[in-house]
């Protein structure tokens, strides 16, 4: 509550020591999104509701975690701003909006905080699946932003292999680890509809 990107530089290399002690290598954290409605039941993980000072907290933290060898997580990408029906319900934005308000904090993780791994979150953004969604995961963070970490669903962020893949998600986790899991990613790279070229750069 202090502002105090220093404060979240230490806290950040705290948790990292924190991980090691426990033998871990990826804290799914900072949370990110924007505090936009006091509904929210996981406002109390994010950085406050100003784009610039969860941008300039968040790269503090990453950089105290990622100093201890453990990666950072940003999560979860992007405008997942409430959990009723998060599955199912989309964030409607504009290109202005979703570039200068909601996605500013991950731009910041990613290119001053150079945070190892990125998750996307259960969300819709303008009516797909986050991790479906190519404009924003390759077009945007990848191709533009130029991050070039892993890119991590949540826990039932992804459903088909072949539109996750080709959105630039690198890794499904828990809940829809099946989603490359069960032989499916392999049977779209057999089949063509999935580049192996792609394969590699995901494993890279």
């Amino acid at each position: 509550c202090t502002w105090d990107v220093e404060a979240a530089r230490q806290y950040g290399k705290l948790l990292g020591e924190e991980m090691l002690a426990v033998q871990k290598q990826v804290l799914f954290a900072p949370m990110i999104n924007l505090v936009r409605t006091p509904l929210n039941g996981r406002n109390f993980e994010n950085l406050g509701e100003d784009p610039m000072l969860a941008g300039s907290i968040a790269v503090a933290y990453i950089q105290g975690v990622q100093a201890n060898r453990v990666a950072a997580c940003a999560c979860l990408i992007v405008a997942n701003d409430y959990e009723e029906n998060r599955h199912y319900t989309s964030s409607n934005l504009d290109e202005r909006t979703l570039r200068e308000v909601h996605l500013l904090p991950y731009e910041m993780a990613a290119r001053d905080g150079r945070v190892w791994t990125m998750m996307s979150s259960n969300s819709l953004l303008n009516g797909v699946h986050c991790a479906h969604n190519g404009h924003l995961l390759q077009e945007i963070m990848k191709d533009e932003v130029g991050y070039d970490g892993v890119m991590l669903t949540d826990w039932r962020a992804a459903y088909d292999p072949i539109p996750a893949a080709l959105a630039g998600t690198d890794m499904t986790t828990g809940f829809c680890a099946y989603v490359f899991g069960d032989g499916r990613l392999l049977q779209a790279v057999k089949e063509g509809q999935v580049p192996e070229s792609l394969i590699d750069e995901k494993a890279r």
